[in-house]
């Protein structure tokens, strides 16, 4: 009885090796049906115009597999569905600018997912609304593992590429475009006008709007230029309409020829009555020199105790025309005037004019050259009333009663004229045989 039990025990074995045997010697093999890629925005999807941000997005590899045949402790069957060595490109769309380059992942496994930041720019006048941007992925993929007895055979396809979608929304808002940019007399150390025609290029209408000048502490503006007035009430502005503005402007005094750029907002309420501020648009505003003048010429012939006329020549050596000008000596000892000022009038640039003034020397005076102070009070286009630089005029007093004083004198001029005209006389009387 014992030796019949064991022949069976003996013969259950045999059987289970038998039936074993063909197993371990078939090939035993993983494939995949193929990567899924899938693509979305981690913390929202939404891109605002005129603004560059990091954009970060979430790459999925929802991958399906299947094993064809399967023995324990050969191969995970994850490894055959998993994305190796992945590039990846976020590219550039219409009115979207990626400024990240292509980045690297070493491995996504089907279920799991890596996480990729990009700098983005969004143009101001981005299209709003949906928009798909495209996530090209370059990956290595084991497509295959195979058993041969005690070796395990890996089949490789490399560079497989995938371009995978990515929904991402525009936010529609107020977009600010200056359509046209005109200054009047916009120059330096004065106050001027600036006047822009702006479009809301959009996609949102704008309610109980203001359009604003960015002062320089924003740090977009100039320091050159300061608003005297920065935001103008501009009422209901839908999407496709213009508006003209009008701001008064100051430009600094030590600000140069040169453009400056200065930044525009719209500040409104949106559809919701919520209040919004829409991205900055710059401008360039031009900005002509100062206005100078220079003294060109000094005439006078004055002498100790003498009163007469000091003829001042002033040219207008800027750029900018000038309007009621006058101008100012300071008749100092040992000059004394009843009648310092001289009208000017209006001064193109590169004009000169003479001022004339009447004066009084000291009969004390020394005989020398003296600088006299002289000024000019104008007004320019936007009757701003300016007064110019301290410039000097310089005239030589001389005593006019010595020797030569004579030959400078109206009777020596008299005489001259007398004889040269009898002289004359004489010679055509003589021509006519009459002498």
């Amino acid at each position: 009885m014992k030796l019949w039990k064991s022949a069976l025990i003996i013969t259950a074995c045999l059987m289970l090796v038998l039936i074993a045997a063909p197993v371990s010697a078939a090939q035993v093999s993983y494939s995949t049906a193929g990567i899924e890629l899938f693509a979305t925005a981690e913390g929202g999807n939404e891109l605002v115009p005129g603004t560059e941000t990091d954009f970060t997005i979430k790459l999925t590899n929802n991958a399906q597999y299947e094993v064809v045949a399967a023995e324990s402790g050969l191969q995970r069957q994850y490894d055959v569905a998993t994305a190796y060595q992945l590039r990846v490109t976020l590219e550039d769309a219409d009115g979207i600018t990626v400024k990240t380059g292509t980045q690297t992942v070493s491995q996504i496994a089907p279920g799991e997912s890596a996480t990729l930041t990009y700098r983005v720019s969004v143009d101001q006048y981005a299209t709003p609304g949906p928009q798909t941007l495209k996530v090209r992925v370059v990956y290595n993929e084991l497509f295959s593992v195979e058993n041969y007895g005690d070796a395990l055979g890996y089949y490789w396809l490399n560079d497989r590429v995938a371009d995978v979608p990515l929904d991402v929304t525009v936010r529609s808002q107020v977009s600010p475009e200056v359509l046209e940019v005109s200054c009047d007399d916009i120059s330096v150390g004065t106050t001027g006008f600036l006047t822009l025609t702006i479009k809301n290029a959009g996609g949102m209408d704008a309610q109980n709007a203001y359009a604003s000048l960015i002062t320089s502490s924003s740090g977009i503006s100039s320091t050159a230029i300061v608003p005297v007035e920065s935001s103008i009430f501009i009422g209901d502005f839908p999407a496709g309409s213009t508006k003209t503005v009008t701001f008064k402007v100051s430009v600094a005094n030590n600000a140069e020829v040169n453009e400056y750029p200065v930044g525009l907002q719209i500040v409104y309420q949106d559809n919701y009555g919520v209040d919004q501020v829409s991205s900055p648009v710059i401008v360039g505003v031009p900005v002509d020199g100062k206005v100078e003048f220079k003294v060109t010429n000094v005439e006078s012939s004055l002498g100790p105790g003498d009163k007469g006329l000091i003829k001042v020549t002033y040219t207008n050596t800027g750029n900018i025309k000038v309007y009621n000008a006058e101008a100012r000596l300071s008749a100092v000892d040992p000059f004394s005037s009843n009648d310092d000022s001289a009208y000017l009038g209006d001064m193109e640039p590169g004009e000169s004019v003479v001022g004339s003034y009447e004066v009084t020397v000291d009969s004390s005076a020394t005989e020398k050259e003296y600088g006299l102070n002289t000024e000019i009070r104008y007004y320019d286009a936007n009757d701003n009333s300016i007064l110019s630089k301290s410039m000097k005029a310089v005239v030589d007093v001389k005593d006019q009663s010595g020797p030569l004083a004579f030959f400078t004198s109206p009777i020596f001029i008299i005489i001259v004229v007398a004889i040269v005209l009898i002289g004359g006389y004489y010679v055509f009387m003589k021509r006519k045989g009459k002498v």
